[in-house]
């Protein structure tokens, strides 16, 4: 009996360390207002105020990486536009302006705008180009006016994300080995198809 309860009592005592214990980007998402998930931390930055920076697959295989904050996400870049009510072709800003090369990059160059949460990436078959940009949206969504030189990438929309602010900071939910269908549990088929893909190699593709 005395043996039990010394037991229960490490148990309780090693899990309520693990809970309260250190985490790493990779154990945290951000989630919108609605608690839906925005993508996982990829990396924090620093510079004055502590953003999370998420990487979103904004359509089949397009990546995007954007930078959120409790009541905001932006891209690479500010959206840009060669008239002066963020009308026009719009741009992103290239190497010269923002310390790397965009078409370069393993993620999509993109910039946010409205309508909504528009997402904007980099024409990657146009060459970069030194050009007079008058407007621009903020990252407050509002349009201003601000007339110089850029060396910018044109861009066209590709998407809207769907999720809304405040945004916040969550634990993922621990995944569960052999759960192949994120049910939460492991079935005998999946159990089959985990020592087949033991014995065998993994197939190309496959579901339970």
């Amino acid at each position: 009996m005395i043996w039990s309860f010394v037991c229960a009592l490490v148990i309780l005592t090693s899990a309520s360390q693990t809970m309260a214990g250190a985490v790493g980007s990779g154990d945290l998402m951000v989630v919108d207002k609605d608690g839906k998930e925005v993508g996982g931390v990829f990396d924090v930055d620093a510079s004055g105020y502590f953003y999370a920076v998420v990487v979103v697959e904004i359509s089949p295989n397009v990546f995007v990486k954007m930078t959120v904050w409790e009541d905001g996400v932006r891209g690479e870049s500010s959206v840009y536009f060669h008239g002066s009510n963020c009308e026009g072709q719009a741009y992103l800003l290239s190497a010269s302006d923002v310390y790397s090369d965009p078409s370069r990059s393993i993620f999509a160059w993109s910039g946010i705008a409205p309508p909504g949460n528009t997402v904007y990436i980099a024409d990657k078959k146009a060459d970069p180009e030194v050009t007079v940009l008058r407007s621009y949206y903020n990252e407050y969504g509002g349009c201003s006016a601000w007339e110089s030189s850029f060396e910018a990438v044109p861009a066209y929309p590709i998407g809207t994300l769907p999720f809304s602010p405040p945004f916040s900071v969550a634990r993922k939910s621990p995944s569960c080995p052999g759960d192949l269908n994120g049910d939460r549990e492991v079935k005998v088929n999946e159990i089959i198809i985990g020592v087949n893909s033991s014995l065998n190699g993994c197939p190309a593709a496959s579901s339970p």
